[in-house]
């Protein structure tokens, strides 16, 4: 959750066109779904989690 509030704000930076924002920012798009897409496979047991 943690990172995809901080994602979301960096790329918040980029759509308000700020000039604080990286290059990088617009890649910002896609992490939710890589998040998500990684967690149901965590629960869907084709990766174990690491102790």
């Amino acid at each position: 959750m943690k990172l995809g509030v901080i994602t979301e704000g960096f790329f918040r930076t980029h759509l308000d066109d700020s000039p604080n924002a990286k290059p990088t920012y617009p890649a910002m798009r896609m992490v939710p779904f890589v998040l998500a897409e990684q967690g149901r496979a965590v629960l869907d047991g084709e990766v174990p989690l690491r102790g």
